[in-house]
């Protein structure tokens, strides 16, 4: 792996992508497998990021037909 490449998933076992295809505009969203701590170099130092390992779990990989957008939700309290 090249020091400036990250990688969502990794691991020795399997990826699966849904049937159909991904709109370019859209990402794609990584169910299953277990959480993986990477850290990758570079020119500034280094990045610490949370990615998937398949090797015991499998991954899921299906596009998004429409953006996704994180946000807060509230709740209304007396």
């Amino acid at each position: 792996m090249p020091a400036d490449t990250v990688q969502l998933v990794t691991g020795s076992g399997t990826t699966r992508t849904a049937r159909g295809y991904q709109l370019s505009r859209w990402p794609w969203v990584f169910f299953g497998g277990s959480v993986d701590t990477r850290s990758v170099a570079t020119a500034t130092g280094s990045l610490t990021y949370y990615g998937l390992d398949n090797s015991v779990i499998d991954v899921m990989r299906l596009g998004c037909y429409r953006d996704i957008v994180l946000a807060p939700q509230y709740a209304d309290f007396d």
